[in-house]
């Protein structure tokens, strides 16, 4: 469990640090291009179909990211279920031991009657 939600983690830092660097980059282009004096029109183009390039590859860093956390989820639950199934085990051997001392506590006081008598 530990190891697939340290994955989540590690995938969400480096979604966020490639968005980060993608859309600097695009900042820096978009300052240069405005620099530069080319037409307003064209720099929207330009910036809105290098911006479209920019979220594809931050989407295939988000899809890794969520299989990670689906990852991770399944296998939380699969520790949960493990950890009830345990509990349930304890304490079906405390209702057994229980019962073996009623059992005992039965068994002996006939015992001690006749004894006492």
């Amino acid at each position: 469990m530990h190891n697939a939600s340290k994955l989540y983690r590690k995938r969400c830092q480096q979604t966020k640090e490639r968005a980060d660097t993608l859309y600097r980059i695009l900042n820096e282009h978009q300052r240069e291009m405005e620099l530069e004096g080319v037409a307003d029109f064209l720099l929207r183009k330009t910036i809105k179909e290098e911006k479209a390039v920019a979220d594809a590859e931050i989407e295939e860093y988000q899809q890794r990211q969520w299989k990670a956390y689906h990852t991770s989820n399944k296998e939380f639950a699969k520790c949960e279920k493990y950890c009830r199934e345990q509990r349930e085990f304890l304490r079906a051997i405390e209702d057994l031991a229980q019962q073996e001392r009623e059992m005992y506590e039965l068994d002996v006081r006939p015992v001690q009657s006749k004894l006492a008598a």
